[in-house]
């Protein structure tokens, strides 16, 4: 399998010793199709300018390839959420493993509008809440963590989002990560409230280019260390 011009290598798939979604929940306002600022500006006019979506696109499409070549593919299930001031897409989870390669994960691929974190958040809770139902009394642990990433300020009602991040968090084994997609010299705008968002402060993070991105999808899917989720 190769991602970006590397080959990625075969590593042998272990059994399922524990389980753990991962929802992405991710912003499709209008700003999301802004300019991405490139780490390389010696790229500018050699390749095409991405926006911030397509380079959500790419660095997570390249994070779910590399997870389906670890040899933990089997404990992944992933789901895929993206709103903008409504909901604009729900996929329901899947295994890792079973995650075609060819997925998009554009979030302004069915529009844009404004931002209402809680219309993704409302979809991420139902989500949680059936896979916890359906897992209950599973041999095996059971956990899940739901990655926020916006790039500017709820702007319909930070109350409601507030709310059901807290309901949230109150679904035991489960954690909320988030990230504050920024634009270079602008001011971070939502900030304060991603942070509060977040389960714990370690678990925001504030990202501007490719690769932080990629940590910040990282970070959030392995903060439950592996193989200390609590049985269900």
């Amino acid at each position: 399998m190769s991602v970006s011009g590397s080959v990625l290598p075969v590593v042998p798939v272990a059994a399922p010793s524990w389980m753990q979604l991962g929802v992405f929940v991710i912003d499709a306002s209008s700003s999301m199709t802004w300019e991405f600022a490139e780490p390389d500006r010696s790229l500018e006019g050699v390749v095409p300018m991405r926006t911030k979506a397509q380079a959500v696109d790419c660095v997570l499409g390249e994070f779910v390839e590399r997870m389906r070549s670890s040899r933990n593919a089997a404990n992944f299930r992933f789901a895929f959420v993206s709103f903008h001031h409504q909901c604009s897409e729900v996929r329901p989870p899947r295994p890792v493993l079973e995650i075609p390669p060819t997925d998009s994960y554009e979030p302004t691929a069915n529009g844009t509008g404004g931002t209402a974190i809680f219309t993704g958040l409302e979809a991420a809770e139902e989500i949680v809440v059936r896979f916890m139902e359906e897992n209950r009394g599973a041999e095996v642990p059971v956990s899940a963590v739901v990655a926020v990433l916006s790039d500017g300020e709820e702007g319909h009602d930070a109350l409601r989002t507030a709310q059901v991040a807290e309901r949230l968090r109150a679904i035991p084994h489960t954690l909320i990560a988030t990230g504050l997609f920024a634009t270079n010299g602008q001011p971070p705008v939502g900030e304060e409230l991603l942070l509060a968002l977040a389960s714990r402060p370690d678990l925001y993070q504030r990202v501007y280019e490719g690769e932080e991105l990629r940590r910040f999808f990282q970070a959030s899917m392995t903060a439950i260390p592996l193989g200390t989720q609590v049985a269900g």
